[in-house]
């Protein structure tokens, strides 16, 4: 079943997210004091994880462009933390 589902991850350089094959990226915001993402999955998919790579404004984009995409960019009080989405 198509269902959209939050993740509440933590900033750091790494996340690996437990969620559903084919998972799609729908969103990234804070949330009272977390930064959370929106992934639109099919629950009748078996389980698997999704990697994302998280940076901050100023600091070394180290993921090659054909590895993976930008998928948000979140306001954090005086930081932006730019989502990459890994292939």
């Amino acid at each position: 079943m198509r269902t959209i589902y939050k993740y509440p991850i933590q900033v750091q350089d790494h996340v690996n997210v437990q969620t559903y094959l084919g998972a799609k990226f729908i969103h990234a915001a804070m949330q009272e004091e977390s930064l959370c993402i929106w992934l639109e999955v099919d629950t009748d998919q078996p389980m698997t994880f999704k990697d994302f790579e998280i940076y901050g404004t100023g600091h070394v984009v180290s993921m090659r462009p054909e590895d993976g995409r930008h998928a948000a960019s979140v306001l954090d009080r005086q930081f932006v933390w730019h989502i990459y989405e890994v292939k």
